[in-house]
This record gives C-alpha cells, sequence and structure tokens, in this order.
C-alpha cells in the first residue's frame, strides 16, 4: 500500500513515495505552488492517482532557541489540518529535524534543488522505523 510524505514549506513542498510492503520510500518530485489553489490541484491529482492510506509530514521543532513557537511549525500544522480535513485519510507528523541537512549531505551539497524530495523521504524512512510492523 501507498504513503505519501510531504516535506512541507510556503514556497516548495518536497514529496516522497513509499510501499508499506516493502517499507521502502524514495523521493518522488518537488513542487513550487505559487498559490494554495495551485498547491491542492498538484496533490489532488496525487491522491487521485495513487490512493494512498497515509500521508506523513515532517514537522519541525516546535520552539526556536529563544523558547518561540516557530511559524514553520505553525504552518506546516495547518497544512497537515488542511491535508485531514480534504482527504479524510490519517495524517502522520514526523520530526523532520535535520532532514534538510541530512538530505543535503546524501547529494554532497552538489544537487541542493532535489534535496526536498530527499528530505521527505528520510521523513518517510523515519515514520517506516517508528512503526516496525508489517502492514
Amino acid at each position: 500500500m501507498i504513503i505519501f510524505s510531504f516535506d512541507f514549506g510556503l514556497k516548495k513542498i518536497g514529496i516522497a513515495i513509499g510501499n508499506t510492503l516493502t517499507l521502502h520510500s524514495r523521493p518522488f518530485d518537488i513542487i513550487y505552488p505559487k498559490t494554495k489553489k495551485e498547491r491542492y490541484i498538484y496533490i489532488d491529482k496525487l491522491i487521485t492517482e495513487w490512493h494512498p492510506i497515509t500521508i506523513v509530514v515532517g514537522i519541525p521543532n516546535i520552539y526556536d532557541e529563544f523558547g518561540n513557537i516557530q511559524l514553520s511549525y505553525l504552518n506546516c500544522k495547518k497544512f497537515s489540518n488542511q491535508l485531514k480535513e480534504r482527504y479524510k485519510i490519517p495524517i502522520v507528523l514526523i520530526n523532520e529535524h535535520n532532514s534538510s541537512i541530512e538530505a543535503q549531505e546524501y547529494l554532497n551539497n552538489k544537487d541542493v534543488k532535489n534535496d526536498d524530495a530527499i528530505a521527505a523521504a528520510l521523513i518517510l524512512n523515519r515514520y517506516f522505523e517508528s512503526k516496525k510492523i508489517n502492514y
């Protein structure tokens, strides 16, 4: 069964796809939506074509180093709530801490434009590791 993962940002969203039978994930795409409408036109097509059983969203730490709630955290929470309402499938939040840095290291800082899709795959791998069960 299919699972999607999103590394959400307001300017771009990294997307990975995974399989619950093989517990394997791979980078899928990066989108650069200019509007919320553009974002959901693309995601609607993904959901319709692939019928994922779950969507995993990478979420940053809630607080910054000064103890303030991070705007990126609030944006990811809002995005995940919109996904839940729109698609009526389970949404799982996974800590994305350092996933973009790990993606850049994986790419040896050469192909930085694809780091968001790789970060989404790393987030999905964290989800699979956290489950430790077969679907």
